[in-house]
This record gives C-alpha cells, structure tokens and sequence, in this order.
C-alpha cells in the first residue's frame, strides 16, 4: 500500500528500511535512508505507526499534528554527518549506497 503520495513510498519499503539494528526509528531518518524528503507531512503519523508497530512498539496510534511537517524535516535534518548523510547508514540505506558510487 502506497503510504506517501509525494515520494510514492510503500508500507513495504518503510519496513525494509528497518531491517537492522542501525536502521532508522524516525519517520524523518526513514525518508533520508530511502534517499527522499518530506514535503506535505500527511504521512508522518502513518509512517511513525509503521515504524512502531515494525519495532514491536505497540500502544496508542499515533494521530497527524498540525506541527508534523515541521517535526518530519527536523528529523529528516537530524544527522551527525551534516543533511547530505543518512543517520542510520543501515544495509538498505539509498544514501550510503549513492556514496559508494
């Protein structure tokens, strides 16, 4: 199922992305790892949802804030290595893979 309609973002391809322990655990880092950006924030709450239930984090669903555009391109600019660099550098990081080039 098509999660982000902007980057045309799979549930599917978001689970892949957390398949290590490096991965990512924001909904901001999963975008940065799949090698797009946040643009409308509707799929934040989605996203993040995913992101719990894949790390077995179970509880309250998470709603869409108004604030969420805001909260995704933080998390999305969060790096140690500056906004070019994906914070996870996990397996299936599309970042890493385009410095390997």
């Amino acid at each position: 199922m098509i999660v982000c309609s902007c980057n045309k973002i799979s549930d599917a391809k978001i689970r892949d992305s957390l398949q290590s322990e490096t991965s990512p655990r924001t909904p901001g880092a999963v975008y940065r790892c799949l090698g797009c950006s946040p643009n409308c924030g509707r799929c934040y709450a989605a996203v993040q949802s995913i992101i719990k239930e894949a790390l077995g984090q179970g509880g309250e669903p998470t709603h869409r804030h108004p604030m969420a555009i805001d909260r995704f391109k933080e998390e999305w600019a969060e790096t140690e290595h500056g906004p070019a660099a994906c914070p996870a550098t996990c397996e299936g990081c599309a970042v890493a893979h385009a410095e390997k080039r």
